[in-house]
């Protein structure tokens, strides 16, 4: 057995431990979200059936079943929850890691990949939570892991195999279906002249098509179907094609700016070769294009970052009143290290757009020519893809940051697997990048740890007030998470009335970051803050 295979995902999984070590997410408490997704789990283990009440887009099926096959031995609670997504998220690293390798046959680039997203913020925060965005992710990955095997194999079980992942993903975000229906396009342009091979192309997409639509009509059957898009139809959003036409310039710009930003140094060793292996006039081509691009990025770069799990304030979202009022003023992060994130990611843009123009080139030219490489078919299955999961996020009037973590993942596939054998790696320059990188895992890290540590003190106050005090659940707000887990029912008054936008009946308690006129500060507690290091409080406060 070659050891060396193995020392890279070992230097991947020892990071994320000191990672997962400085963060400490323990607590039996919901992070944004994922108090919904985790109500199904409850209702699983405690009533024995699936049941869902409220009002969220991801259809989760085989979410819920994971984290439940997880709460199995010793019940229901959030921290079992975040163990089974972490399990995926270290899954999810390590098959990254070997699909890139897969692609490039590059170890130390595809190490470099796998510890970017690693290091990623977005991957990392949401990693720990029951949120859906990091085992999707996961799912995804190993699907176009066994997909791209069966390409270059053709064995069957490698079919079976993805198909499965495949299903898994799906049943966990509708658009997981594109997976399989972007593998039959391959297929089918592979093997244009095999007819008899087109079923077997189209077949996981049949599969994973039928097994959503059973997914969708056993939800409706047990009384807890989706209500995605606060309650607008598919239908109702695609009436309004000016909105879809401003959605798809804007996320096509954010796509590519976090890309670039949290690819950046892949990108650097790799658009230098990008540019060696084209032609004077496609050069001038493709800075036309840019050229194009360039005033979008520039708008668009100048709003970063985007809403929900990363701010100006650290890792969020920041759920708790007056949460407004103390982060746009006061933010933790230095105006010039907000600057520098803005330019990172508009010149990592600029790079992830010439990668797109070359690869867009060669398929023009293995189209004139015929002459289909190995990696110019996982590149139109990556780049098929994400045109087919950006076509159904447009359309879409809900858009949050941790959305576009799934494009970061297939951008860097689609990096690598165009990258040539000779590319040349300094190791001082190699090293010097990966210990940037683990630093950047490390302030990630920190900022995960503040965000858990902020609600584990929020959640500490709101156990004084309906343990301690007995005060009842309807006439607190103790933030996003807490009411929606304890009350859940939507007040669409609440914000005409001076409340908070989530499931408030009555706020004569509130759990906050700050006073407010008309309440008093009744008790508080402390937190360690990394991120700057500061001692933070949340404070109790009653209606005068």
């Amino acid at each position: 057995m070659d050891r060396s295979k193995f020392f890279y995902p070992f230097l991947l999984v020892l990071l994320w431990v000191v990672m997962l070590c400085i963060a400490n997410p323990i607590g039996n408490f919901p992070l944004n979200d994922d108090w919904q997704y985790a109500r199904p789990v409850w209702y699983l283990i405690n009533k024995g059936y699936y049941f869902s009440p409220d009002a969220y887009s991801p259809i989760i099926i085989s979410q819920v079943f994971w984290g439940a096959l997880f709460c199995l031995p010793g019940g229901f609670s959030f921290n079992t929850l975040r163990v089974s997504t972490l399990v995926l998220s270290l899954a999810g690293i390590l098959v990254f890691y070997f699909l890139l390798l897969k692609s490039s046959k590059n170890e130390k680039l595809s190490f470099l990949g796998a510890l970017l997203l690693t290091a990623n913020p977005l991957y990392f925060s949401l990693s720990n939570s029951f949120m859906t965005d990091v085992p999707f992710v996961a799912f995804s990955l190993f699907s176009i892991y066994f997909f791209f095997g069966f390409l270059e194999s053709t064995k069957r079980m490698h079919l079976v195999v993805a198909t499965l992942f495949a299903i898994a993903a799906t049943l966990i975000r509708q658009f997981g279906v594109v997976i399989p229906i972007a593998f039959a396009l391959v297929s089918i342009i592979k093997n244009r002249p095999k007819l008899m091979q087109w079923g077997i192309s189209i077949l996981p997409a049949i599969v994973t098509s039928v097994a959503l639509v059973f997914g969708l009509l056993w939800l409706k059957h047990i009384g807890s179907e989706l209500k995605p898009y606060y309650g607008r139809s598919l239908f109702d959003l695609i009436k309004v094609p000016g909105d879809i036409f401003d959605n798809s310039l804007s996320r096509s710009a954010l796509l590519l700016l976090y890309s670039g930003f949290f690819l950046f140094p892949l990108l650097l060793y790799t658009t230098w070769n990008c540019l060696s292996g084209i032609t004077k006039r496609q050069k001038i081509v493709m800075f036309i294009v840019v050229a194009i691009f360039t005033p979008l990025l520039l708008i668009r770069c100048m709003q970063l970052p985007y809403k929900n799990v990363f701010d100006t304030y650290g890792i969020g979202p920041f759920t708790l009143k007056g949460k407004d009022d103390m982060i746009h003023p006061n933010p933790d992060f230095p105006h010039t290290l907000l600057l520098l994130f803005q330019i990172v990611a508009f010149v990592g843009a600029i790079m992830l757009l010439i990668h797109l123009g070359k690869i867009l080139l060669d398929i023009i030219r293995a189209y004139r020519s015929k002459d289909y490489s190995k990696s110019l078919f996982e590149q139109l299955f990556i780049l098929f893809y994400i045109i087919g999961y950006a076509v159904l996020m447009f359309v879409s009037d809900n858009f949050f940051d941790r959305y576009l973590l799934i494009f970061i993942a297939l951008s860097a596939i689609l990096i690598m697997a165009g990258i040539p054998d000779t590319i040349k790696i300094k190791l001082p320059v190699y090293i010097t990048t990966c210990i940037i990188i683990i630093g950047i895992g490390i302030f990630s890290a920190a900022l995960t740890h503040d965000y858990i540590s902020w609600n584990r003190s929020r959640w500490q106050a709101s156990d004084y007030l309906t343990k301690d005090l007995k005060v009842s659940p309807h006439k607190m707000d103790g933030g996003y998470e807490f009411n929606g887990w304890t009350s859940g029912v939507w007040n669409q008054g609440s914000i005409d009335k001076g409340k908070s936008w989530w499931y408030v009946d009555d706020d004569e308690y509130v759990v906050a970051f700050h006073n407010f006129e008309g309440y008093t500060i009744i008790k508080q507690y402390s937190y360690q803050n990394y991120v700057p290091y500061e001692m933070k409080n949340i404070y109790i406060l009653h209606r005068k």
